[in-house]
């Protein structure tokens, strides 16, 4: 192989790609946007992003400036939904918003973000086979990365 060809063959690989944001109104799905926005997922061959969320139409309102061409809104609960949109690289960063619930609700809120990696997982293996994922945690105590079944990183926070 001649030096720099596996460059020119991931370009192909991530040529005209379609990104899912599960989560695409919280604080990763926000970031996402704004990168979309500036530019910055070009190098990856983004050029659609869809960013689901339970309040997706939110954004509209909250931060118009994120909603740029090639962003489409999808809203849907990952804990019940039954079908998700095509997409070759997804990022799965759905928890819940309100901090206040992490501490006046705090098992009623793990379980439902283990609703929602449950649903996903089990959606994932009809609708994104192919696809790259990325998954990432921000929990009270900790926080990971997962991507296609790799764990990337991993932290564990203390004296909380």
């Amino acid at each position: 192989m001649k030096k720099g060809c596996l460059s020119i063959e991931l370009l192909v690989l991530y040529r005209m790609s379609t990104l899912l944001v599960i989560g695409g109104t919280g604080f990763f799905g926000k970031s996402i946007l704004d990168c979309f926005r500036l530019g910055r997922l070009e190098k990856w061959g983004v050029e659609r992003v869809i960013a689901m969320s339970r309040s997706a139409e939110s954004l509209r309102k909250e931060a118009p400036q994120l909603i740029s061409s090639g962003v489409e809104l999808y809203a849907a609960d990952i804990t019940s939904i039954t079908t998700l949109p095509a997409a070759d690289i997804v990022i799965h960063a759905a928890a819940s918003t309100e901090a206040a619930r992490y501490i006046s609700c705090p098992l009623q809120e793990q379980q439902n973000i283990q609703a929602g990696i449950y649903n996903y997982c089990e959606l994932a293996k009809i609708f994104h086979a192919k696809s790259r994922i990325l998954y990432v945690v921000l929990e009270r105590k900790s926080a990971m990365i997962l991507y296609n079944n790799t764990l990337y990183w991993y932290l564990k926070i203390e004296n909380i």
